[in-house]
């Protein structure tokens, strides 16, 4: 589909010549065809079965093209929808994320792969809402596929697209040795990557990003025996887990040219993939300090509970996965105590997990604020997987 895209530019767009579509599919040309002059996509819902699979999926919807009305199978497919360009977007994908773990994998078994699936959703549409550059925002949809080939192993894919500047544009702001965009999807999944910046370099945008996102998600698909591919402007990786070396992937690029016209993620999850998710994510932390420098680390957070005197500070007021909110709740409520010298004590209970980006955005400047003044910061009631994340950040944060 991406050497046919890539074929096809300037020529209008039709599902004539096809007979089979996944959901990504769908996404990728949704996504383009929002800020498309209309010409170009006029033919796009023949009535064959990936016309109809298209308009059943809500493509049309989304174009306003809408001219028939087709359902798809509730439990098994996930309409298009629209992300709000920033900052509308933000605060969005938490519902999103959750609506969409909830209607696909709804069984308890299934519990481990809803949260891997409502964590990569999260940290995706994110993505497309802070780093594309789209005006249009994002697109996302997502589908349970448990016949045909995967009948015997069945998998639900989540996908997200939008039409921004793409991968190498965003990373050489900060990073301009990067030399090709191949060079900037295998970056792009390094730790720490899209956070920081090439020595010498800085920039007037306060820290909200540790550029965590795509590690975690890329390490996932390794641990999961999952799959995920990435295309964006000029390049695309597939990435998928080793058969014969478990918990660890294979990646493989298609021909130099052959991308997305922006920045297309696609993630596959094996359904019924026996992991535990708090201790993925204790893995994925340990890699990830592996594979960043060495540094002079510090420790400031303290697991404890804290002299009656400590304020508790419930932090299930922030809206889960509200970047934008907790670094408000952040520099209104937490930085105005720490600046005081006045030890503060956040009480995570009820947040069985989160992303890297929500506790970045939360405690980033804390940390490193309550560090210089000697004043401490408790957690209490933090899950294993929350506790990791907060670990990571301050080894992050307080790190050389």
């Amino acid at each position: 589909m991406l050497r046919w895209l890539a074929n096809a530019r300037g020529h209008a767009v039709a599902f004539d010549d096809a007979s089979f579509a996944e959901v990504w599919t769908i996404v990728a040309l949704t996504a383009l065809a929002r800020g498309a002059k209309p010409e170009v996509f006029v033919d796009i819902f023949p009535d064959g079965p990936v016309g109809r699979f298209a308009y059943a999926i809500g493509m049309a919807a989304i174009l306003e093209q809408e001219r028939r009305s087709i359902e798809v199978e509730p439990d098994r497919s996930v309409k298009v929808q629209s992300i709000e360009p920033a900052p509308r977007g933000y605060g969005q994908y938490e519902d999103i994320a959750r609506g969409i773990g909830q209607l696909l994998l709804p069984s308890q078994e299934e519990e481990p792969a809803f949260e891997t699936v409502r964590y990569v959703l999260v940290e995706l549409l994110r993505n497309a809402v802070q780093h594309s550059v789209d005006p249009l925002g994002g697109v996302v949809a997502a589908q349970r596929m448990d016949t045909g080939p995967h009948q015997s192993k069945p998998v639900v894919q989540v996908a997200v697209a939008d039409a921004g500047i793409g991968i190498f544009r965003a990373l050489r702001a900060k990073h301009p040795k990067i030399g090709s965009p191949r060079e900037a999807l295998t970056r792009a999944i390094e730790p720490h990557i899209s956070g920081t910046f090439e020595e010498g370099l800085t920039s007037n945008e306060t820290n909200t990003n540790a550029g965590m996102g795509l590690f975690f998600i890329s390490e996932m698909a390794k641990l999961t025996g999952g799959r995920m591919m990435i295309a964006t402007r000029e390049a695309t990786m597939i990435l998928q887990a080793n058969e014969d070396d478990p918990g660890r992937g294979k990646t493989h690029y298609l021909e130099p040219g052959v991308g997305y016209d922006g920045t297309l993620v696609v993630f596959e999850l094996p359904v019924l993939s026996a992991h535990d998710f708090a201790g993925m994510i204790d893995v994925i932390r340990a890699r990830a300090k592996q594979r960043t420098p060495s540094r002079n680390l510090h420790r400031w957070l303290r697991f404890e509970e804290p002299p009656e005197n400590v304020m508790r500070l419930l932090v299930g007021r922030v809206k889960a996965e509200n970047t934008s909110e907790a670094k408000e709740y952040a520099d209104q409520t937490i930085t105005p105590r720490l600046a005081k010298k006045e030890p503060v004590a956040l009480d995570f209970r009820n947040m069985e997990s989160a992303t890297q980006s929500f506790v970045h955005a939360l405690l980033y400047e804390p940390i490193r604020l309550g560090w210089a003044l000697k004043t401490p910061i408790y957690i209490v009631n933090a899950s294993p997987a929350v506790r990791s994340m907060l670990e990571l950040l301050e080894s992050y944060a307080l790190g050389g």
